[in-house]
């Protein structure tokens, strides 16, 4: 799965232009003489701390959303990309940051997977949730997540439009989308795999051909849909070719957008019913039928976990 991390404060939101209002008003040089760096949370004391806290049910409830943020992030999410909203905002300013955060982006419609806040400086969080693609407003932060080997993008502003980055600067989040979806979503090969369900159990087998990373681990059997083939025609079609027996197409449930070295790989999980014939391995080494509290016992590939962790979590 590609997991993006994505900052706030001017990146999804306007906080910029909305926080310099409240600056000038203040009438306070140190304030004003550090407002860049106190807007990045580069910059804390008494006086910061106690101006933002005077004012964070402001910040937290008025600040407006960027033009198509929304739309952008919703659209990505729905495309299979782990979203993670990584913020600078802190307790320190906001009391409970979390939960302030957390209101502020539901109500905003906002889509994600993982909140993560208090969070100025991100290198160690980039590693420890093994973020694929950067968003941010702040050119250190962006110059550092390329220097790490994360896919960089530097959102404009007026604190960094004079500044040079390393990353891929962009104006607007149309342009991100484009830039991902071109990156990423272009070279997204569509693979169809089957729940196959036999008295209560599901159908997992073991890969011995195919891309080199997968080879020797467990998965949902099923293969890549041809041009003009309706997904769960492919499946049907795939799980014949592979293992010799009829299956059913009942509906879809979950998908996995994964990278692999070599190629990224849209995973589509179908729930499927077993009709009939002896499974003949071809492109597997074995096969076993378990059952879904069993499911996650196996050396699943990484492009699958995510399926078994679904189906160890249904309900049925």
């Amino acid at each position: 799965m590609i997991t993006i991390g994505i900052d706030i404060d001017d990146t999804i939101t306007n906080t910029n232009c909305f926080v310099k209002r409240y600056f000038r008003k203040s009438d306070n040089r140190e304030l004003i003489d550090n407002m860049e760096d106190i807007i990045k949370g580069f910059y804390r004391n008494n006086t910061t701390i106690e101006f933002y806290k005077s004012l964070n049910h402001v910040f937290s409830n008025q600040v407006k959303i960027k033009k198509y943020a929304k739309e952008v992030i919703e659209q990505l999410h729905s495309e299979g990309y782990r979203i993670i909203i990584i913020t600078a905002r802190s307790d320190d300013y906001y009391g409970n940051a979390y939960e302030k955060c957390s209101k502020y982006l539901v109500n905003n419609g906002i889509k994600y997977d993982k909140l993560i806040v208090n969070c100025t400086y991100k290198d160690k969080i980039l590693k420890e949730e093994k973020i694929d693609i950067l968003i941010d407003d702040v050119v250190d932060t962006v110059d550092r997540a390329k220097d790490l080997g994360v896919d960089s993008i530097l959102v404009s502003s007026s604190l960094n439009k004079e500044k040079r980055v390393k990353g891929k600067r962009v104006n607007s989040w149309k342009e991100i989308h484009k830039y991902i979806s071109g990156k990423y979503g272009s070279n997204i090969t569509t693979v169809v795999v089957g729940l196959i369900e036999k008295n209560n159990k599901f159908l997992i087998a073991r890969r011995s051909t195919g891309l080199k990373d997968a080879i020797g681990t467990w998965e949902f059997p099923g293969g890549k849909v041809l041009e003009g083939e309706s997904e769960k025609t492919t499946i049907e079609r795939e799980i014949k070719e592979e293992l010799e027996i009829n299956i059913k197409a009942i509906k879809f449930l979950i998908n996995n957008i994964y990278k692999y070295p070599t190629k990224v790989i849209d995973l589509r999980l179908y729930e499927c019913k077993y009709i009939s014939g002896e499974i003949k391995l071809h492109d597997h080494s074995e096969y076993i039928w378990v059952g879904k509290d069993k499911i996650l016992d196996y050396n699943l590939s990484p492009a699958d976990l995510p399926l078994a962790e679904y189906v160890r979590n249904m309900k049925k």
